[in-house]
């Protein structure tokens, strides 16, 4: 056998060779010997923690993964879901909602609106159009003065990483390392007076009843579905909130064990006495109430815990302008007394109209019926 002819009869064997290693196996499940199978590592970084449940019988089989809630939905973010496995990639792909920065841009609208009310930001017109200044500063727009910070703040985080590069000391380095780190809040490159209304400015739009105002008047409708359609709402596990995926997982192996399903006759297996971990028994969330233009019996928030709730707003501003007045030296200063509480400015009520403006109703004399009062 010549030389050409065994080397080309090794290469044969290793490319076959090749090919059985790179051939996937398909894995057997027995029903008499535990299997040895491992979570793959890669769906950690995109999913984050999660367990793999899998149903197999002879005749079919089911996949389903315990996780955490995906993307925007009524659970809480330490609650635990159960999905099909397969509707995972599809409720990964709906995770953001398209339209959010549009929303964005009206919440962020109306709590500039809520400030300028509570006095903490002053709106004039410059070149045709709306633009906002701390009450200290009316000479720049704030927007320009933030836009400039931010520049230096840029600056000065340039600088430091420059001078990260250039030491070698690791003392020095690590003492760098950290005040890069705390350079991140634009406020520290505007002057005193500035700083301070912006402080006062974002600490009134964390007041929750302030968030809750801005989140009621523009509501996030957009859900995360589920399903093999995609309609379906993600439903936490009861009891699982707030504890740890290995006992979450340790309950749901138990109810399978103990299962009880009802059946006309005894049960397949009685519960233990103690009771599953983890209550399976899953109810459907209320979904979210549907846009203002989706037709009649809409159920809305009344309007007089929303005036409440403005009122709570405008009190929270006149506190927070109270304060800023006072490190000032100036007498407090706030919103006109029922500032806000009607949408519209409206005219004294003409005769023969309501407080509505509509035509009033005659009163029918006592003893006759309202078509006997309004004949002559």
């Amino acid at each position: 056998m010549s030389s050409q002819k065994r080397q080309t009869d090794v290469s044969d064997d290793a490319a076959r060779a090749r090919k059985l290693l790179d051939k996937h196996l398909p894995t057997k499940v027995s029903g008499l010997n535990k299997g040895n199978f491992l979570l793959q590592q890669g769906g950690s970084q995109i999913l984050g923690p999660h367990t793999v449940v899998i149903v197999v019988s002879a005749e079919s089989s089911h996949q389903f993964t315990i996780h955490r809630p995906i993307g925007i939905t009524d659970c809480a973010e330490d609650d635990w879901v159960v999905s099909r496995t397969e509707d995972v990639p599809s409720m990964l792909n709906r995770k953001l909602d398209p339209s959010q920065g549009q929303l964005n841009q009206e919440r962020a609208f109306t709590r500039t609106q809520l400030a300028v009310d509570a006095g903490l930001l002053v709106k004039r017109q410059v070149d045709g159009r709306d633009a906002v200044f701390y009450p200290e500063r009316e000479d720049a727009p704030r927007n320009d003065l933030l836009d400039g910070a931010r520049e230096q703040l840029k600056e000065a985080q340039a600088d430091v990483k420059a001078q990260i590069a250039i030491t070698k000391a690791p003392g020095e380095k690590a003492a760098l390392s950290s005040r890069l780190n705390r350079l991140t809040d634009v406020t520290e490159f505007l002057d005193g007076a500035t700083a301070q209304y912006e402080s006062r400015l974002r600490e009134f739009w964390k007041v929750p009843e302030v968030e809750h105002l801005v989140e009621a008047t523009h509501p996030q409708y957009y859900r995360t579905l589920t399903g093999p359609f995609g309609d379906q709402p993600q439903v936490a596990i009861t009891g699982a909130r707030g504890k740890p995926l290995a006992i979450v997982t340790g309950g749901i192996a138990k109810y399978l064990a103990y299962l009880h399903l009802p059946t006309r006759g005894p049960a397949i297996a009685d519960p233990p006495a103690e009771g599953p971990v983890v209550d399976v028994n899953i109810q459907p969330p209320a979904m979210p109430p549907p846009p203002p233009d989706a037709g009649a019996g809409v159920e809305r928030r009344p309007r007089a815990s929303l005036t409440m709730l403005g009122a709570k707003v405008r009190d929270a501003g006149a506190k927070i302008l109270g304060r800023t007045n006072h490190a000032h030296g100036r007498d407090p200063i706030g919103p006109p007394s029922g500032a806000g509480e009607e949408e519209l400015p409206r005219s004294p009520p003409q005769p023969g109209t309501d407080p509505a403006g509509k035509p009033a109703r005659p009163v029918p004399a006592r003893g006759t019926s309202p078509k006997e009062s309004g004949k002559g």
